[in-house]
């Protein structure tokens, strides 16, 4: 059923990280999807960005090289709001967390490996694994 719903959201892999120092219980979602894009084709990373850009005003959004060629990186952070369910409910909380998207430009579109934790202390693991994962994408070879 997950698997369905995830596939349906255009989600080609899901699967978690762990930080090694940290034990089991701390841990990272990953994501990697691909999109279909007219006007984002090759490498238009630059183009990609500033769409980025626009739509994640609040991200800290640049372009760098990885060997499939040149991609975005996107850092953010959101801070999700839970209400309390009523009567004897726990009280309303907030949760921040922090996440890098890899966007990807290929041939078909957008290649998007996502990464994201509540786990901040955490956070210089996670980012190193994302990157470590990004940088073995090969367009060529995707099959999502």
């Amino acid at each position: 059923m997950l698997g369905a719903d995830l596939r349906a959201s255009g989600i080609a892999l899901a699967g978690i990280l762990t930080a090694v120092e940290a034990g089991p219980e701390v841990s990272a979602f990953l994501t990697v999807s691909q999109w279909q894009h007219a006007k984002i084709t090759g490498s238009d990373a630059s183009v990609l960005a500033e769409m980025h850009r626009a739509r994640h005003p609040r991200a800290v959004v640049e372009v760098i090289n990885l060997p499939v060629g040149a991609a975005v990186r996107s850092v953010r952070e959101t801070e999700l709001s839970l209400p309390d369910s009523g009567p004897g409910a726990l009280d309303a909380t907030s949760v921040v967390t922090r996440g890098v998207q890899f966007l990807l430009p290929a041939p078909a579109g957008v290649v998007v490996v996502d990464v994201s934790t509540a786990h901040l202390r955490y956070w210089g693991a996670f980012a190193r694994q994302a990157q470590q994962i990004a940088e073995t994408v090969r367009v060529e070879t995707l099959r999502l």
